[in-house]
């Protein structure tokens, strides 16, 4: 069911007076029952095109840097294995918990979440997909190291 369909048309007008009519207890299950039966009436009618990749220097640059990455299978393990990433946020966050140091981990605390809130929440099991996770501890590892040797 798309938006500027006639049989949207007539379910949204259906729903809103269904809401007004039952009582408060029970709207927000009409509401999940209607968002339900909306979201599983869907159908592809569009022609999906992918778009033509444009060429440009940083594409070029990135596949050049990337591919220069993958000839050495050490540097290929370094660079894109998020799992050593993971274990220097880990190892980080041990340190300063064994120093003493946990409460200076608060300043951290949004970019380690988004970490493995990253690895709970997807269902990947191939972990290349999981480059965001390199690239924030690309910076977050060095500030944290930076900070928590600072006395």
């Amino acid at each position: 069911m798309q938006f500027n369909s006639v049989e949207f048309g007539v379910f949204f007008p259906l729903v809103l007076v269904v809401y007004f009519l039952i009582p408060r207890k029970i709207r927000s299950i009409w509401l999940l029952i209607a968002s339900y039966y909306f979201y599983m009436s869907w159908k592809d009618t569009m022609p999906y095109k992918y778009p033509a990749r444009i060429e440009n220097k940083l594409t070029n640059m990135f596949a050049a840097i990337t591919s220069k990455l993958t000839i050495n299978p050490v540097i290929f393990i370094l660079a894109w294995r998020t799992g050593i990433y993971t274990l220097f946020l880990l190892g980080d966050i041990v340190y300063a918990l064994l120093k003493g140091r946990g409460l200076s981990l608060i300043v951290f605390i949004p970019a380690i979440f988004n970490v493995f809130a990253l690895y709970a929440a997807s269902g990947w099991s191939d972990y290349r997909y999981y480059w965001p996770i390199a690239v924030m501890t690309i910076f977050i590892f060095p500030f944290m190291n930076i900070y928590l040797r600072e006395e």
